[in-house]
């Protein structure tokens, strides 16, 4: 969850998986059916199975199964199926392939870091920074060391933000200071951030996790849904 939207479910014995369980197992076997004897899709018979038994998620006896189900089977499905398709592609395509893969990315990484140092900044930056911005953008609360810069160089390098973070960067600190950084390829630093809204504290390093935690323990500590609930009030309509 690289946004922080699922929050941890409590913790459950594998009988509390069971009857959840045996209704994804249920839905899956009749999106087999309906998908071999008519020929739709699998996939897609899977998805409007999943949306119209959707409601039985609330129900407290099926919620550990579906919720495993949905999260952690999930998971491994799809990068075992990434893994199939990438294997099986290098395997037909032979040695060369592989090779070129491995060389694609090297230069990739290559590229961050060299465009990275001359625009002042150190390797780590400029492996980390194009993710890293939208990451922060996206999480519910940013807290910070106060050395530390922001810069997002889309106007300069000549490429466009991921189309989420711009939307994102207004609501925090409005239209124009977003310009001012995607635009102007202004560096904030974390003094400025915390004015403009960017982040919410600035911490010392060797307090920052400490910190960080402490801000999480009543949402932790709370019941998922009423969690969920009040993010959802907070969050613009």
């Amino acid at each position: 969850d690289l946004y922080g939207d699922i929050l941890p479910s409590p913790a459950t014995s594998w009988r509390d998986h069971v009857p959840g369980l045996i209704v994804v197992a249920a839905g899956t076997l009749a999106a087999a059916f309906i998908s071999d004897h008519y020929g739709p899709p699998l996939t897609l018979m899977a998805l409007l199975i999943g949306l119209a038994l959707n409601f039985l998620s609330a129900d407290k006896r099926l919620a550990a199964g579906t919720a495993f189900a949905s999260r952690s089977l999930l998971r491994w499905g799809i990068v075992l199926v990434g893994l199939r398709v990438t294997f099986g592609q290098i395997v037909a395509l032979g040695p060369t392939a592989l090779l070129c893969v491995l060389v694609i990315v090297a230069v990739t990484i290559a590229s961050g870091i060299f465009v990275a140092r001359r625009l002042g900044f150190d390797a780590a930056f400029g492996t980390l920074a194009g993710g890293a911005m939208g990451m922060a953008l996206a999480c519910d609360l940013r807290i910070c060391v106060p050395g530390a810069k922001f810069f997002y160089p889309v106007m300069k390098l000549g490429f466009l933000p991921q189309p989420s973070d711009p939307a994102r960067m207004a609501a925090l600190i409005g239209p124009a200071r977003s310009k001012l950084i995607l635009m102007g390829g202004q560096k904030i630093t974390a003094e400025e951030a915390l004015t403009f809204g960017l982040i919410d504290r600035l911490v010392e390093a060797e307090e920052l996790q400490d910190h960080a935690l402490a801000l999480a323990a009543d949402t932790l500590a709370a019941r998922p849904e009423i969690a969920q609930k009040i993010k959802r009030m907070c969050s613009p309509a």
